[in-house]
């Protein structure tokens, strides 16, 4: 219960840069939704941000469904 989360959204490279930054915040938003509504976690342990397609996981191929993906950092 005292575990504070950044939960990051993020796009593959298809569709244009604003579009994918709304889909990236979305796609985090959802997560934190879950965790709050579904799981009972404190909103207040939580924060989120949609990185767009500035940081692919797959970089070799930029519209692979891996970089489409929400990432759980531990932030304290």
């Amino acid at each position: 219960p005292k575990v504070k989360l950044k939960i990051q959204g993020h796009t593959s490279a298809e569709g244009d840069a604003a579009y994918n930054q709304k889909l990236s915040e979305a796609r985090a938003k959802a997560a934190v939704d879950f965790l709050v509504n579904r799981e009972g976690v404190d909103i207040s342990r939580l924060l989120y941000e949609g990185l767009g397609s500035t940081s692919l996981k797959n970089t070799e191929a930029p519209m692979a469904s891996e970089n489409r993906r929400t990432e759980f950092i531990i932030i304290e």
